[in-house]
């Protein structure tokens, strides 16, 4: 890789647009959690770390931005 390249996402599904349906890891008991849409990423340097998510039920994005790996495209649209 180019030393200027852009740092992206080490996932099979690259990097997610906003409003893409996606699945959360839960915090609580590892399990997936549907009904969630990326509302922005997160960046550091030259990468994406991160996305932050929206609840679809009542549109409030989590106050906490979720890592790259705790979210998978939710293929069912949530």
């Amino acid at each position: 890789m180019a030393p200027d390249a852009p740092d992206y996402p080490a996932t099979p599904w690259g990097v997610l647009p906003d409003h893409t349906p996606v699945k959360v890891l839960s915090w609580t008991d590892g399990t997936w959690d549907a009904g969630f849409e990326i509302a922005g990423v997160v960046a550091e340097g030259n990468g994406i770390i991160g996305y932050r998510v929206r609840r679809l039920s009542n549109r409030t994005v989590l106050p906490a931005w979720v890592s790259i790996h705790e979210v998978v495209p939710d293929r069912h649209g949530g």
